[in-house]
């Protein structure tokens, strides 16, 4: 996982909310829910087991 994808989770862990990442990471609010759906989807894929 690169640095700024375990940022944006770290956020996300943190309670901020999609706008406040956006603004931390200099990003705006639409890139930052693609990349988490797209972080998701690529974690469902690899632990299917726990995602029945």
């Amino acid at each position: 996982m690169d640095i700024p994808t375990r940022v944006l989770i770290g956020l996300l862990i943190q309670g901020k909310s999609y706008k406040e990442i956006g603004n931390i990471l200099n990003m705006k609010e639409g890139t930052v829910k693609s990349r988490i759906h797209n972080i998701r989807k690529k974690i469902k894929n690899q632990l299917p087991e726990y995602f029945q």
